[in-house]
């Protein structure tokens, strides 16, 4: 299942998937939900796409991982489709709130 929140108001909202998960979303900010089963030993994952500021982000983790703990391994995405990883590699250790301090190569 895939859907889409646009928190196209002027104040910060929380939008909730079907496993009633919160999405805090900024201003102008957008969320993909969706699960992912094509990565090798994981079935399943769950997928989040985020667009701020024109830099769009990707994170992956194992179901039942909240936005708000560690578990998610997160990559910025150039225009040209490019991913650069958080902490320089695809490793579950970060969180998906916090994925705008993340240094990322």
């Amino acid at each position: 299942m895939r859907r889409t929140f646009i928190n196209d108001t002027d104040i910060m909202q929380t939008y909730y998937d079907e496993y009633r998960r919160p999405y805090k979303l900024d201003p102008g900010e957008s969320v993909t939900v969706d699960t992912d089963n094509t990565y090798e030993g994981f079935e399943n994952l769950t997928l989040l796409q985020a667009a701020v500021g024109g830099v769009s982000y990707v994170g992956y983790a194992k179901p039942g991982t909240t936005v708000t703990q560690p578990g998610w391994a997160i990559a910025q995405v150039d225009a040209n489709g490019n991913k650069r990883w958080a902490g320089s590699d695809f490793n579950f250790g970060f969180i998906w709130n916090d994925r705008l301090t993340y240094s990322y190569g």
